[in-house]
């Protein structure tokens, strides 16, 4: 019996292979449990992440729709712990004055370990974004710690405040708005955090659909930039799937919204969930550049000849010196409702010009005009799509505001819309870039830095002429009437028509010969006046002295004037005085 009983007990027994068969499958089971609670785990944290994202994101909001700052801030603490901080001036401030977040939040930052998503700090967009990176914020925790940390108080700069000055009520500040423009940027190293040739082991997962990119690759013109691109998951992917998207090397953003993208620009974008049993999608591309557009100018010559004055040439008046000329060359963009305001910019033109007739895009003489941004002067009025109206126009601005327009809304039509506040070139000139000629041979151009985006113009011309003048008669003149000998003469420029340019000369004779004209400004006889003269001193035992002069332009500005009229002025000495001691008769004098 005992035999037996022993041979039932091994019957009963597991055999070695079992018993590791049990071992085997139990070691299975207890792993994929670790893996699906570790993926719990993950996936609660992006959940978690999330939420607080957005917290954290509606008491910026808060804050700074009550007066706060969130300027020069560029980590995601430094940001916690401006929002933990109540307003310094609280008697005046209407709304919220204290802080907005728990003052024991703390952003525990990960650097330099895997892609995962983080939450991070965009300083130009003034919120937190979330995206796949090696760096940002894993997670926010409360540390009872920084409940003993003293906030320092800061003032808030609210437009509506409280008056704590003079009785009234309320009380008002001026202060600017700040407009956040165009996708942000996430750094993030080495790109998206997946294989496009597939991933090992990925044989019992469902790939997601690359995303849609609307509008697809396209080659469009100028004016459809900057566009508009939109992202959706494909039909059949998972609802919480989600898009990144990137227009930049090594930085890539999550979608949420609509963007804009420059010409010139490929967008990549893919799919991902944060379920591992679907796998991230491939890449999808889209290319969008454009058909540059041809820049064109036209020239408003103001005045057309010129005087020497109007050229800045100086006068002898005593007042006038102009240094610049009245009327300058103004140049115009043709082609203003053909190139976004966006790239009228010097960042992609500019004017440039010569003064030798030399083409302005291979002269070493070039000069290059302003440098300017948010949109050039047209020839094509205040239209540009947007109506004839003034928007400088203080009786249009002020209609504006009573009918619920802000003044930030005002200041951006004035700049975006308003041609005539728009910057322009005024080509200016001097008496000198003449350079004795009697013609400026003017040469203007718009030069195109981006050809991709934008042509160089044609070279147009302004050939500005010279108005010759003729120059006033002097005027002789003696002292005392001149009635012997030593008695002086002198000869003056006409200066109160205000014509007579500085470094005219005077020739005059005493012989009544006309000191004459050569044809180039210059005398062909007689002597520079330098100062007052005894016209007798030389007459000897004559009895006449007739004095001729004339005024001659400057030198090497010939071209500018005419020689003036002849003055002249005789004089006789009475034969009932001796040679010894004449007297001095003026017969006339014109």
């Amino acid at each position: 019996m005992e035999t037996i009983q022993t041979k039932q007990d091994r019957r009963r027994a597991f055999s070695l292979i079992e018993l590791l068969a049990v071992i085997a499958a139990g070691a299975v089971i207890v792993s994929i449990g670790f893996a699906v609670i570790n993926n719990t785990r993950s996936s609660i944290k992006d959940t978690k992440l999330e939420q607080e994202v957005s917290s954290l994101n509606t008491a910026i909001e808060v804050f700074l729709s009550n007066g706060g700052s969130l300027s020069d801030i560029d980590t995601a603490q430094g940001v916690i712990t401006e929002l933990k901080r109540a307003a310094a001036n609280e008697m005046q401030v209407v709304g919220l004055r204290g802080s907005v977040v728990d003052v024991r939040l703390q952003a525990v930052e990960e650097r330099g370990s895997e892609l995962r998503e983080r939450a991070i700090w965009m300083a130009d967009l003034g919120k937190f974004v979330l995206a796949e990176s090696d760096s940002g914020v894993r997670e926010f925790v409360l540390n009872d710690e920084l409940a003993k940390v003293d906030y320092s108080n800061v003032a808030r700069n609210t437009s509506l405040i409280y008056n704590d000055a003079d009785g009234w009520v309320w009380e008002t500040n001026e202060f600017n708005f700040v407009t956040n423009t165009g996708p942000s940027s996430v750094p993030t190293v080495g790109g998206p955090a997946f294989n496009v040739d597939g991933q090992a082991g990925s044989a019992n997962r469902s790939k997601l659909k690359s995303p849609l990119i609307s509008p697809g690759s396209a080659t469009l013109a100028l004016v459809e930039f900057p566009l508009e691109v939109t992202l959706t998951k494909q039909e059949g992917d998972p609802y919480s799937t989600r898009i990144y998207y990137s227009i930049e090397p090594n930085v890539w953003v999550l979608y949420t919204s609509p963007f804009q993208v420059d010409q010139s620009t490929t967008v990549h974008a893919y799919a991902i969930h944060e379920d591992s049993k679907f796998e991230k999608s491939d890449l999808a591309t889209a290319s969008y550049d454009c058909t540059p557009e041809d820049l064109r100018i036209v020239l408003n010559v103001q005045k057309n000849p010129v005087t020497y004055a109007e050229a800045g040439g100086p006068l002898e008046d005593g007042e006038y010196t102009p240094v610049s000329p009245l009327e300058p060359v103004i140049v115009l963009l043709d082609t203003g409702t053909d190139i976004p305001l966006e790239y009228q910019d010097s960042d992609y033109f500019q004017v440039s010009w010569t003064y030798d007739g030399s083409n302005p895009l291979t002269s070493s003489n070039s000069v290059t005009g302003i440098e300017f941004t948010g949109g050039y002067k047209t020839n094509n009025g205040h239209g540009n799509n947007y109506g004839d109206i003034d928007y400088s126009n203080p009786a249009w601005q002020q209609e504006a505001l009573e009918s619920g327009m802000t003044q930030e809304e005002i200041d951006y039509m004035v700049l975006h819309y308003d041609i005539e506040a728009r910057a322009h070139d005024k080509i200016g000139y001097t008496i000198e870039n003449w350079d004795g000629l009697t013609l400026l041979p003017l040469r203007v151009v718009a030069r195109s830095k981006k050809a991709n985006v934008v042509t160089n113009s044609m070279v147009h011309s302004a050939n500005i002429t010279v108005s010759r003048m003729t120059l006033p008669a002097p005027i002789i003149v003696s002292n005392e009437g001149a009635t012997k000998r030593g008695d002086i003469v002198e000869i003056h420029k006409v200066v109160d028509g205000g014509e007579m340019p500085v470094g005219a000369r005077i020739y005059y004779t005493t012989d009544g010969t006309d000191p004459g004209d050569d044809g180039k400004g210059n005398p062909l006889t007689g002597t520079l006046y330098t100062g007052p003269f005894d016209p007798l001193l030389d007459a000897g035992v004559s009895l006449e002295v007739n004095i001729v002069a004339r005024v001659y332009p400057p030198e090497g500005y010939a071209g500018w004037f005419n020689v003036s009229p002849l003055s002249n002025a005789a004089y006789s000495i009475p034969e009932s005085e001796s040679l010894e001691d004449p007297q001095i008769v003026v017969d006339s004098w014109w």
